[in-house]
């Protein structure tokens, strides 16, 4: 009778196919979550800087018209909080406390506004404005950089905000969610076109 001799080792490639294969699964989810998320944010962002844009129309029209340029005076800050205010809450589903609406899948909970600065500048001069507390601080000594460090040249809005958002991973029906809390900050000059 002929002995046929068993290959050793064939058998322990199923488990490393196997392991391999999760491997690769767990890295292709983390690939996803990554540009889910970076998708998110700069979406994100976008809606902050569209909120951002819209203050513009609270500015002096009347210099606009007269001289071409943007600048904010005292008096319209307050109009310009409102409206910032007015487009947050369009662009990210928010009822009027800033909280996300029902079937708001993107925005969970509250969105709060941790920093908003309104830049004049006027004959080469600069005024900023920081909201705080519900109230806007003239400051008296401009440093000339918004807290990002991008320095300030004509009249501009910096704001930031902070909003909770599910990742990918969320256990569905498990009672738990997987939140994320995100910075989200935009920066927008105020350009005249150039005639």
């Amino acid at each position: 009778m002929i002995k046929i001799a068993k290959k050793k080792g064939s058998v322990q490639l199923v488990p490393l196919f196997f392991i391999l294969l999760m491997l690769v699964g767990i890295f292709s989810l983390f690939l996803y979550e990554n540009v889910i998320a970076n998708d998110k944010y700069s979406r994100f962002k976008n809606q902050l800087e569209a909120s951002n844009l819209a203050v513009v129309r609270n500015i002096n029209q009347r210099q606009l018209k007269e001289t071409g340029k943007i600048t904010f005076k005292e008096t319209d800050l307050v109009p310009a909080f409102n409206t910032f205010k007015e487009y947050l809450i369009k662009n990210y589903s928010l009822g009027s406390n800033l909280n996300s609406l029902p079937g708001n899948t993107s925005v969970i909970g509250k969105v709060s506004i941790k920093d908003l600065r309104i830049y004049s500048v006027e004959n080469g001069e600069l005024n900023e404005w920081d909201y705080t507390g519900e109230v806007f601080n003239h400051i008296s000594n401009p440093t000339g950089k918004t807290p990002n460090g991008k320095p300030v040249e004509q009249t501009s809005i910096y704001s930031k905000i902070n909003l909770n958002t599910y990742t990918v991973l969320r256990a569905e029906n498990s009672g738990t969610s997987n939140l994320k809390s995100l910075d989200i900050e935009a920066y927008d000059d105020f350009v005249t076109p150039k005639e």
